[in-house]
């Protein structure tokens, strides 16, 4: 995706969908990472929350998840969630899900982070073997999976420059889906 094809998806789903604006500025310099594996359905998986919800992909169908891979170990994991925790606030009436699942196995570490970072989206633990399942790739990783369930794009690592491609793939998925999936 060019920096123009961006920023004209933005401008295209903002008028057509009465999205919230944008909050992030497309970058002429931002080198983002792609994985591949799109156009394919997202893998069902079963883990829980720091509050012990359970949680599969299914659940979040006829909505677009952000559904990110992260570790309280990874430092650009640490400053990536907080900006997600921002998108899915400002898209979540728009329809937008945020499914951050981490790849540590002990809850605590997880429910300090959010504590501390003041997150109020649910956070999933235990998602290492889910991860794995993606093959090997750059920590973090996030997937745009659209309202049927199939990936849409794959972003891996973090930059923070990459994160108007993130949401103009985003604004891209909450554009194709019907006026009754929003909130």
């Amino acid at each position: 995706m060019t920096r123009q094809t961006v920023r004209r998806a933005l401008r295209r789903t903002q008028k057509k969908n009465n999205l919230p604006s944008a909050l992030f500025a497309a970058r002429d310099d931002a080198k983002c990472q792609r994985g591949e594996g799109v156009d394919r359905e997202v893998a069902e998986f079963t883990l829980q929350t720091i509050q012990q919800d359970r949680v599969t992909p299914s659940l979040f169908r006829g909505r677009v998840m952000l559904l990110n891979f992260w570790g309280t170990w990874c430092e650009p994991c640490l400053e990536e969630l907080p900006q997600f925790e921002r998108l899915y606030r400002h898209y979540r009436a728009s329809g937008l899900s945020l499914v951050a699942v981490a790849t540590d196995e002990d809850p605590t570490l997880v429910e300090a982070f959010a504590a501390r970072e003041g997150l109020k989206t649910p956070l999933v633990y235990g998602g290492g073997e889910v991860a794995e399942s993606y093959g090997p790739r750059p920590f973090p990783f996030t997937l745009v999976v659209d309202g049927d369930g199939v990936v849409r794009e794959i972003f891996e690592g973090y930059e923070p420059e990459c994160l108007a491609e993130v949401e103009a793939s985003l604004r891209q998925a909450l554009e194709a889906l019907p006026a009754s999936s929003r909130i």
